[in-house]
């Protein structure tokens, strides 16, 4: 089940697995197994750097996100970036259901 956050609200998503602090993550509509636009929408808040284990988002539009990653220190490019095929994010309207 894709993790769940409300649209247009600033969201810290603690991250763990494969990444670490310094790495790069976008989160872009899925789609595709690609990553491409990736290297563009981490200048946005349609990514980040993790910082003590947790990244901050905040994703106007509604519907269903991949996740992205680059272990490189300053991604220039959308080949920089490695598509995260376990890691999906779901972005709607009003609140998320709460925890069960």
């Amino acid at each position: 089940m894709p993790y769940m956050i409300v649209h247009s609200t600033m969201t810290t998503i603690t991250v763990s697995g494969i990444t670490s602090n310094g790495n790069h993550l976008v989160f872009l509509p899925s789609g595709s197994r690609t990553c491409g636009g990736a290297a563009f929408a981490r200048a946005t808040q349609l990514g980040g750097t993790i910082s003590n284990g947790a990244i901050s988002v905040q994703l106007s539009t509604t519907g269903l996100y991949k996740t992205c990653l680059s272990t490189l220190a300053n991604p220039a490019l959308d080949e920089h970036f490695v598509y995260l095929s376990a890691t999906q994010l779901f972005v709607m309207n009003g609140s998320p259901l709460p925890p069960s």
